[in-house]
């Protein structure tokens, strides 16, 4: 499991594309570097990932999807399990 903070700060827009730099990102330059290498390993791998910025459940898988990622969120219910 992979948890991270601050490698997507709107998943709309920096999934499908993550060259996208945002303010928040002090040193764009390395921030795209890492977002990239981040993404790909984690679609690679097949981690779940736990990240903060993408709405509930915020836990999930990443995905390569043509020329940039998707998110799939985890299944998940309010039914507890007998």
């Amino acid at each position: 499991m992979v948890l991270w903070g601050d490698i997507i700060h709107a998943k709309a827009v920096q999934m499908p594309d993550p060259l996208v730099a945002i303010h928040f990102d002090v040193d764009q330059q390395q921030a795209i570097k890492t977002r990239e290498w981040v993404l790909k390993q984690a679609a690679q791998e097949g981690y779940w990932v736990a990240a903060a910025h993408i709405a509930f459940p915020g836990f999930g898988h990443v995905k390569s999807d043509s020329s940039g990622y998707r998110w799939v969120a985890a299944n998940y219910t309010t039914q507890l399990a007998h």
